[in-house]
């Protein structure tokens, strides 16, 4: 009697795993073995993270959540001889019963981590089928991972692992810090797709091109960057007309999603930090504009330092006016005519400083453009309470001026000339 009931709980245990996304068979070398020969994986981000892997057939081999939030979306799915396309129907209809969807539009991750038959325009048209289910709209995010080099795949996944979050998450992250340098990994991954996406849509062409979008990040939890342009200027009662050189960037900083606003009225220079949420003016700076004039300041510059102005300054006048002869040939004229993105002069500085990710406590990189050139001003702060400022070229990426604590110093590029 006692190995019947033994027998039965077995079969119920088995039944029951059969029905949920999170199964005990996940454990099971069978059920592994046909993962790893899987014809298509991806995942699906909003917040939860999902993760599907899909036979050759279309049905669903497994889902797996990327992290906590994805687990409670996963443990009641029913997946057994389940098309992938129904399944991704179920993960958005639990996503909206347990509130992860919220307003009227979502913006969601898909990440093809391998594609051995075709998906990607199935689980796009099957994610707005089933947000218009619910009265939402969806904003789709697609980018494709099973291209990527081995080295970062390797990275992404250590990231993915760190934070407990997927790896299409992880790799959205790293591009989106290649042009703002000066927010952490960690504070990204907190984030939700949706902000993410607002982010992604401030960042450059190129760097936007390793992404698919479909609808843009739903913006109604923010006041916008023209609101907060105009309610910038009515801080000063000032129009648009009143003002040269306007910008807006959203940014993140303390736990806040902030525009950054800056323009240049009557001889000053101003910074205006405006609640991306709330619309409310945090911060109004403001210093004397001085109008960059590259020549007389690599003149100065190089009197300064007593360096050789011949040679030298041809170099970095021809790299101000993009047309430094060391960049690629190829290039049509008007990529020529770019400046660098800020994540590119951050990393570039940091090479030449000697300074590693794990030293930095905090870091400042704005562009200041003017009819004469560009340039960037970079802070770098680290752990060890040292201040690195520096002035860099914006087109080759060359330091004109650095100083420690300071003190101007020499860099090795400095030195090499």
């Amino acid at each position: 009697m006692k190995k019947v009931l033994v027998a039965f709980t077995l079969v119920i245990v088995l039944l029951a795993a059969s029905l949920v996304g999170c199964d005990i068979a996940s454990t099971g070398d069978g059920l592994a073995a046909e993962k790893a020969n899987a014809a298509a994986v991806f995942t699906l981000d909003v917040n939860p993270g999902v993760r599907i892997y899909v036979r050759e057939d279309d049905t669903v081999i497994a889902v797996e959540a990327t992290n906590e939030d994805g687990e409670e979306v996963v443990k009641e799915l029913v997946l057994e001889g389940v098309n992938y396309e129904e399944v991704v129907e179920d993960i958005v209809d639990k996503m909206e019963e347990k509130g992860y969807l919220e307003g009227e539009e979502s913006s969601v991750l898909i990440s093809v981590e391998k594609k051995m038959i075709e998906i990607s325009e199935k689980v796009n048209e099957k994610i707005n089928k089933a947000f218009e289910k619910h009265g939402k709209k969806a904003s789709v995010i697609e980018q494709e991972l099973d291209e990527l080099e081995e080295k970062v795949e390797e990275e992404i996944g250590k990231i993915a692992k760190k934070y407990n979050i997927s790896e299409g998450k992880a790799h959205l992250i790293e591009k989106i810090r290649e042009e703002f340098p000066e927010l952490s990994e960690e504070e990204l991954a907190s984030l939700k797709v949706n902000d993410l996406g607002i982010m992604l849509e401030e960042t450059s062409d190129e760097l936007k091109e390793h992404f698919k979008k479909v609808g843009k990040a739903v913006k109604d939890a923010y006041v916008g960057k023209e609101e907060a342009l105009n309610t910038a200027l009515e801080s000063l009662e000032i129009t648009p007309n009143d003002v040269t050189m306007p910008h807006v960037r959203i940014t993140r900083d303390d736990g806040k999603m902030l525009y950054e606003v800056e323009f240049v009225y009557d001889g000053m220079e101003y910074e205006i930090t405006v609640d991306a949420k709330s619309g409310e003016i945090l911060e109004t700076e403001s210093e004397e504009y001085e109008e960059f004039d590259p020549e007389s300041f690599i003149d100065d510059f190089c009197n300064k330092h007593e360096i050789d102005i011949e040679g030298f300054k041809d170099h970095i006048m021809n790299g101000i006016f993009g047309k430094d002869e060391h960049k690629d040939e190829h290039k049509d004229e008007e990529s020529q005519n770019k400046p660098l993105n800020r994540g590119e002069i951050l990393k570039s500085v940091l090479a030449e400083l000697a300074i590693s990710e794990k030293s930095l406590k905090k870091t400042d990189v704005e562009l200041h453009r003017t009819e004469n050139g560009a340039i960037f001003s970079v802070t770098v702060e680290t752990v060890e309470g040292d201040v690195y400022t520096l002035v860099v070229e914006a087109f080759s990426g060359a330091i004109l001026e650095a100083e420690l604590n300071g003190s101007v110093i020499e860099t090795e590029e400095k030195a090499a000339e």
